[in-house]
């Protein structure tokens, strides 16, 4: 079953058993969920370090859950903003109910805060109608996006607990619709955020495919409302003012974004399958990326027997965000060179090469056997004996500098 239309049907599912609940209290500030405020949002499991946030906005309820390991309860954390509108706030589709799923022991053992957001409306509302061009590249005001103004909100409830958080090492990270989404308030709020993962995805261009199931960046989101498909939008209602989507990375003077875009060559989402190569909306960004002096990463995954690819993240992806992200330090050339010859002794036990990664890092005490520091972001060479990317393009790997570089001529504009 496709992945969406499961967690669809999970949400589906959920809204029958957990129906709305009288609403005594309607913050206006994100407020910790209890009896009296929680509404149509369910609250997280404090005890297992998940916790709810509600709060009103434009008659609308929003919500929002953090997971903070427990065991780093006095800790200062940085944060992975995870977005996922199909959740439609169930805390299931964002992986907040079992603190030993893989994202979470990943979040325990690197020391990072997952935020998951998400949306009562099953999709994010991208700016300015979808119209993206070079007129107005960016757009990223309240008026936009009312999903911009809930982001704001979690933008500055993350500043407003500094015991907790540590505003200035914020990530996002998604798949799919949920990576433009990540795009768009990682460089809407490029003050906070470091690094951005797009999974799945990358930029649209008008008049160029692939074209995205919504036609983001062909129409305007208003007209396709009105469409039955995305063939009959273009040709009764095709965009003139749009030119890319979900929106444009203008260059940034405080210090380039990190931005991590992956696809696999037969994803018929991502490319267009007549020519994946030349039809690439991971390539689209990660070109004017690199365009406005980004510090961008182009890591496109071919199918082969063992991993059959498609519209999908790639085996062992929640070392794949850390390592390219470089949320934690990258761990040392030492550690490395041990930990490839680890995965090549366990190939002849396991099926894939991605097993025999996991059965090096998983495991902290055969890690740390290794040479290597517990929490240390895995390598590029570390994360390619997992899974080899068919085309990798980069100049850094892992945390990115802190200061701008000198404007690059082919740069249209400046992020303000």
């Amino acid at each position: 079953m496709n992945y969406f239309r499961f967690i669809s049907l999970l949400c589906i599912i959920g809204s029958f058993a957990y129906a709305d609940k009288k609403v005594n209290d309607k913050p206006l500030v994100p407020t910790a969920c209890s009896a009296s405020n929680q509404g149509r949002c369910e609250c997280g499991d404090a005890s297992r370090g998940f916790q709810t946030y509600t709060f009103w906005m434009e008659n609308v309820q929003r919500c929002f859950t953090v997971f903070h390991p427990t065991s780093r309860a006095s800790e200062k954390l940085p944060v992975l903003i995870q977005p996922n509108c199909y959740a439609e706030d169930r805390l299931v589709g964002m992986d907040m109910t079992n603190d030993r799923s893989p994202g979470n022991t990943a979040a325990i053992r690197y020391g990072y805060s997952r935020i998951g957001v998400s949306t009562p409306d099953h999709d994010w509302v991208f700016g300015n109608n979808n119209i993206v061009n070079d007129d107005y590249p960016m757009p990223c005001s309240d008026d936009d996006s009312s999903d911009i103004k809930y982001m704001r909100a979690i933008f500055e409830f993350v500043e407003a607990n500094p015991d907790q958080f540590d505003s200035s090492r914020m990530y996002a990270e998604g798949f799919s619709q949920n990576s433009m989404f990540s795009a768009y308030i990682g460089h809407c709020f490029n003050e906070n955020v470091l690094g951005v993962w797009q999974g799945g995805s990358g930029m649209g261009l008008t008049g160029q495919l692939p074209y995205f199931p919504g036609c983001q960046g062909q129409v305007t989101a208003s007209d396709y409302e009105n469409c039955n498909n995305c063939p009959q939008c273009i040709n009764e209602h095709f965009c003139n003012e749009c030119q890319y989507w979900p929106i444009y990375p203008c260059y940034n003077q405080r210090r380039p974004m990190v931005s991590c875009n992956m696809e696999y060559t037969n994803d018929p989402i991502s490319t267009n399958q007549a020519d994946p190569d030349k039809y690439s909306s991971a390539t689209y960004m990660y070109e004017k990326l690199m365009d406005e002096g980004h510090d961008a990463r182009l890591l496109r995954f071919s199918p082969t027997a063992d991993f059959q690819g498609g519209h999908r993240d790639p085996e062992n992806k929640d070392y794949w965000h850390i390592g390219c992200l470089g949320i934690t330090p990258s761990c040392s050339t030492e550690c490395e060179f041990a930990f490839i010859a680890c995965v090549e002794e366990q190939k002849s036990n396991v099926e894939t090469s991605a097993d025999a990664f996991r059965n090096c890092i998983n495991n902290v005490n055969v890690f740390t056997s290794l040479g290597c520091e517990a929490n240390c972001a895995p390598t590029f060479d570390m994360l390619s004996t997992s899974q080899a990317p068919s085309t990798a393009l980069f100049l850094n790997f892992g945390a990115g500098q802190e200061t701008a570089d000198a404007r690059p001529e082919s740069s249209l504009c400046v992020a303000n």
